[in-house]
């Protein structure tokens, strides 16, 4: 190797206990300022030195120049052992050549089609006709976006979709009302958003609709294909827009008409063995809860269990079927439907029983026990039953705020538990702030694989992939050496002696406040997978504590979801992958960043002035009021810079763009009534980190504007307000509240 080559360690390891041969990694790795001129070569070589085919792509440059490269996506593929940690190497520099693929992705477009071309699998998606006012029936055949997939057996390529449609979203409310991607909804994009050798991805986006054409809840599929693999990985995000009082669902899901052939086979992964038939009619796999899962075959009992690694298959003589999706039994209720038919994928299955609901149990203001509002003196401390009982017949319907009693130890959390069990058991309560606002805009990714194959896809087989979708692959740069490129706030990363003894604090206080609480108190669910618990309020941690040792699902039950405060909790664990590069914190971090970015953000509202921002953090997910301050995008683009994950890039231009689409007539970011300097700072900061990932001015000229709008206000130099409001008709006019 010349000495001039540069060379970046990558650290790979593969978790869950089977061996992976290809297996396609994408990672991104940043370069310091003027390390790696845009375009310029790399290639990825194992700890033997050979090297890997590899494909390339920036996502940020650190000038508007766009001369030099920040961050780097690379995509490869390699052989991993079991349980093994490997090495490997990004390399780049002068003699550094790209190494291609034998059989790379190919993309081919013409004017109705897009094919993606693996070299074992080939996948069509239609594209709309370009005639200004198409015929009917290719109106129709355009909303049908997957057209075809082609697998390569004895007697050539077989379509193993089964057309008129193929697959399709679909959801079905609580009447019976079908909405689908395929009947009479609108025209999807079909876009092509990375074609290199080792990966393509194709994104559609679209809505559902009635077969009367009434259209809502926008939807999203990214489709990725691998060099010489029969794998596609796909993320599904749907959003809802529509009224929660009114609408709520009974099934969420993608239907997948197959043509596998005669002999026809289904299984299921089960926690055992699999549950597997030959003759059936219709089955139903069914996770009804972290600890529970059951299938039917034909109407009857066909099995049991608590947790798998969530997949299904079909097999016919002209072809076979696996999906598997990712965190199947921690996201539930989950759920897979077989038929000769095909394939459904249910990410919320009608098997459940329970509506997929957007609203929200705190319907009416809680009652407050003293403390925030009322009497000052905290009913916890005085144990005034007499009051306490006085409050709860009040308001007999009314949600408890039990942040309000003020707890200063765990015997007041115990004793505001037998206040609650003893007066009102059945009634809503939190130890967190409780609001109003309901689920207007959430959305929710979910990221599954499936394999598409002209041979019979053993249970064996299927077991071995389930475990590689459950148990994710990332290759991250050597901590260290991300610190030293500047592009991590400065992290410090890597082991260092100096710092031993605070590396190991912070690892106990990531894993007993981060990890812990997730699994010894089961928050596991559609909604709470990937959330942290709320230890904004005193009473929160105290009653975990309470009940620490015998009953922890008890002590998170009065406890709501972080969300967000002001990005510190989701920047905290984010942190600590900086620093260590461990793939435990890595999954407990790019988890919360998508939970908080999906759910807790609001992204569609009748209103502008909502859609982009942050539920601030509330007994539940969406009853916390929307709060600029606590929308920040940083940890989504650090998400999306370290994955490529093109959904957390969404969200985070998308904040950015409530700043814009919001601003004053002067030009500057708009706070009309948000208290606290940082109501203006936190869109401001979400500015200038959507500047730096794009350089497009209308980022650019509204953050340098509003810095310095906000640089005149303060009265001390280096020092701001307490509170800055914009007023006037331009809104160019400051109100102040002084540091004093």
């Amino acid at each position: 190797m010349s000495d001039k080559i540069k060379r970046i360690p990558l650290t790979v390891e593969n978790a869950g206990g089977v061996d992976r041969k290809g297996w396609p990694i994408t990672q991104g790795v940043p370069f310091a300022d003027g390390d790696l001129e845009k375009g310029a070569a790399v290639r990825v070589v194992d700890g033997s030195g050979k090297a890997l085919p590899t494909q390339a792509s920036g996502m940020a440059t650190w000038h508007r120049d766009l001369k030099y490269v920040k961050w780097l996506l690379v995509d490869f593929q390699a052989d991993l052992r079991e349980n093994q940690t490997e090495s490997f190497f990004l390399e780049y520099g002068p003699g550094v050549e790209a190494v291609l693929p034998e059989v790379g992705v190919k993309v081919e477009r013409s004017d109705e089609r897009i094919r993606v071309d693996t070299g074992t699998l080939r996948l069509d998606f239609r594209v709309p006709t370009r005639q200004p006012r198409p015929p009917v029936a290719s109106f129709q055949r355009a909303r049908d976006f997957l057209s075809g997939c082609w697998v390569q057996g004895e007697e050539g390529w077989h379509d193993v979709f089964r057309g008129g449609p193929g697959p399709y979203l679909y959801l079905v409310d609580t009447l019976g009302q079908v909405y689908d991607s395929c009947t009479a909804a609108p025209t999807p994009r079909v876009v092509v958003e990375e074609a290199g050798g080792m990966r393509a991805c194709v994104c559609v986006k679209g809505y559902h609709a009635t077969e009367n054409g009434v259209h809502l809840c926008p939807f999203t599929l990214r489709i990725h294909l691998y060099a010489g693999r029969s794998d596609v990985r796909m993320f599904h995000t749907f959003v809802f827009d529509q009224e929660p009082e009114v609408l709520a669902f009974s099934e969420v899901g993608m239907r997948f008409p197959l043509d596998l052939g005669d002999g026809l086979r289904m299984s299921f992964g089960g926690q055992e063995g699999s549950h597997r038939a030959e003759r059936f009619e219709e089955a139903h796999f069914l996770q009804d809860s972290d600890l529970s899962y059951r299938i039917l075959k034909d109407g009857e009992s066909y099995g049991s269990g608590e947790q798998t690694r969530g997949w299904a298959s079909l097999c016919g003589r002209k072809g076979s079927v696996f999906a598997g999706v990712r965190d199947f039994w921690q996201q539930y209720p989950k759920g897979y439907r077989l038929s000769r038919d095909g394939m459904d994928v249910q990410f919320w299955p009608s098997e459940c029983e329970k509506p997929l609901v957007y609203s929200t149990p705190y319907k009416e203001d809680g009652v407050f026990f003293g403390g925030h509002r009322g009497d000052p003196v905290a009913l916890a401390a005085s144990r005034d039953e007499a009051t306490v009982k006085q409050l709860i017949e009040k308001y007999p319907t009314a949600p408890l705020n039990l942040k309000s009693f003020r707890p200063r130890d765990k015997e007041d959390v115990r004793w505001i538990e037998e206040m609650v069990e003893k007066y009102a058991p059945d009634r809503v309560a939190s130890h967190n702030d409780t609001g109003t606002e309901d689920g207007t805009g959430a959305a929710k990714t979910h990221e599954f694989w499936m394999r598409f194959s002209a041979d019979p896809i053993s249970d064996e087989e299927a077991e071995a992939l389930g475990v590689c979708v459950q148990n994710a692959v990332i290759a991250p740069a050597d901590p260290g050496y991300m610190w030293r490129t500047g592009t991590t706030r400065d992290v410090h990363g890597g082991p260092d002696p100096r710092f031993a003894e605070i590396d190991r604090l912070m690892d106990e206080v990531t894993e007993r406040i981060a990890i812990e609480p997730m699994v010894r108190g089961r928050q596991w669910g559609f909604w709470w997978f990937g959330h942290m618990r709320c230890s904004h309020a005193a009473g929160a941690g105290r009653a975990y504590a309470l009940h620490y040792d015998d009953d922890p699902v008890k002590g998170l039950r009065h406890v709501g979801p972080y969300n967000n405060e002001a990005d510190n909790a989701c920047w905290g664990v984010w942190t600590q992958f900086l620093r260590t590069g461990r793939r435990d914190h890595f999954l407990v971090a790019s988890g919360y960043s998508r939970a908080m970015g999906d759910v807790g953000i609001c992204h569609a509202h009748p209103s502008k002035a909502v859609a982009g921002l942050m539920h601030y953090h509330n007994a539940h997910f969406w009853s916390g009021g929307h709060s600029p301050s606590h929308t920040l995008n940083t940890t989504h683009f650090l998400h999306y810079y370290l994955t490529g994950d093109r959904r957390m890039y969404d969200i985070a231009i998308e904040v950015a763009d409530w700043a814009v689409n919001t601003q004053e007539p002067a030009g500057v970011v708009s706070c009309r009534r948000g208290a606290l300097a940082r109501e203006f700072i936190g869109p401001l900061n979400c500015l200038m980190e959507a500047y730096a990932a794009t350089w497009m001015p209308k980022y650019g000229d509204l953050a340098r504007r509003s810095l310095n709008w906000l640089l005149r206000t303060q009265e001390v130099v280096g020092v701001y307000p307490i509170s800055v409001y914009t007023r006037g008709e331009r809104g160019d006019e400051a109100v102040i509240e002084p540091t004093d």
